[in-house]
């Protein structure tokens, strides 16, 4: 990472690195409670296999600051990303059917420097 101010201009810069939260789903359950803490983002995986049609139900959603939404991406076993939607609320989210068999990982991204603690089930 590299800061540059502009031109001759100077000043303080304070940083913090977060890192992702991390975690594994199951399909099929049990629900998994995660939290994401203040500019953190989620990092989560699951096995699925080729032409799996799968729910995420997310069962509960609350951002700090309140009345926000996360950002969520379904990306490939070979890192391509295969589905994007966001959430503000408990809600069920129909993923398109898996077009391989293997890893995929699912982010969650609460707007910049938010928190989220969410509660989320993948079902067939």
């Amino acid at each position: 990472m590299a800061v540059q101010p502009q031109g001759t201009s100077t000043g303080t810069v304070s940083l913090r690195l977060v890192g992702e939260a991390t975690g594994t789903l199951a399909i099929g359950g049990p629900a998994s409670s995660i939290t994401l803490g203040t500019a953190q983002n989620g990092r989560y995986t699951f096995a699925g296999t080729v032409n799996d049609l799968l729910n995420l139900n997310i069962q509960a959603l609350a951002t700090n600051p309140a009345g926000g939404s996360v950002a969520l991406t379904l990306n490939r076993p070979e890192g391509f990303a295969l589905w994007f939607g966001s959430a503000s609320a408990a809600t069920v989210l129909a993923l398109p059917a898996l077009p391989v068999t293997g890893t995929y990982t699912l982010r969650i991204v609460p707007p910049g420097t938010s928190g989220a603690n969410l509660t989320v089930l993948l079902s067939r």
